[in-house]
């Protein structure tokens, strides 16, 4: 915006010719309002220097738009905005913004955050503006496994304080809306990541995974996650990368006895199957 010099107001001292007819004559003193030209009538303006600032207009600039003493919730999601949002808007960028700090905590990319916002906004109308740390990890969970991403409610649960039982209400209510059924987890994908955790070899790994892809899934009960560490547990002993329950326990976030009881249920399907381990 270009504004002409001649609209600008002159700030000028008391001894200053007026600039529209110059003349020396002026009212001022501390009892004027303002100061004037008498000849012409011209108004002059005071220089900002000679103003206190509490009696600066600047000193009520807060910013085009902005509210006052109001969205202090906004501050946290847009901090550098000067501006009070629409509901639409502040809803969005919340959901936006809880996406990207559970996805960093379980396993973040942009990919996820995008599949995960995507997600959201399908099913946006099971949501009804709680507990919306809940939804998030909730659309969160399903595109990890739908990614085939290792991942339990427990692990979940772990890393974001959010309780199983409450993201899965959530999980159950979008897999009905959507008419979706994500890829179960399967325990061949999990072994890598744990033997990860506990510093195995790769040749651990590699065992493992070629004796469990042998033994259905049906086989192997309901625990994916178990049955990858019981795996682990019996491929490794009596090598010289030995492991303990408890250290797989502590990978795989879960209990000793349950990787025990997966030991037992994988020993039974090497015998029905005749895989040798």
């Amino acid at each position: 915006v270009f504004i002409l010099i001649k609209h600008l107001p002159y700030l000028l001292d008391s001894n200053s010719k007026c600039p529209n007819c110059g003349s020396s004559k002026r009212v001022n003193g501390e009892n004027a309002a303002e100061e004037y030209c008498t000849k012409c009538g011209y108004c002059f303006t005071k220089s900002d220097d000679d103003i206190p600032f509490g009696f600066r207009p600047e000193k009520d600039d807060y910013g085009l738009g902005s509210r006052i003493g109001k969205g202090k919730d906004w501050k946290k999601i847009a901090p550098r905005s000067r501006f009070l949002p629409d509901s639409n808007t502040y809803n969005h960028l919340k959901i936006k913004n809880l996406v990207e700090k559970y996805a960093a905590k379980i396993k973040h990319n942009k990919t996820i955050e995008n599949e995960t916002l995507e997600l959201i906004n399908k099913t946006r109308k099971i949501h009804k503006g709680k507990n919306a740390d809940t939804f998030v990890v909730a659309c969160l969970y399903i595109v990890y496994r739908r990614q085939g991403i290792p991942s339990t409610p427990a692990s979940i649960t772990a890393k974001t304080n959010i309780k199983i039982k409450k993201f899965a209400d959530y999980y159950k209510k979008i897999c009905y809306l959507l008419e979706i059924n994500p890829i179960p987890d399967k325990a061949v994908k999990n072994i890598a990541q744990i033997a990860s955790k506990v510093g195995l070899p790769e040749i651990i790994v590699q065992k493992a995974i070629r004796i469990i892809s042998k033994i259905p899934d049906s086989e192997t009960g309901s625990s994916p996650t178990g049955i990858a560490a019981a795996m682990l547990s019996l491929v490794s002993n009596g090598t010289k990368y030995p492991i303990t329950r408890r250290q797989l326990a502590q990978a795989a976030g879960m209990n000793p006895q349950t990787i025990g009881n997966s030991e037992k249920r994988l020993k039974d399907a090497f015998k029905r199957k005749k895989v040798q381990a």
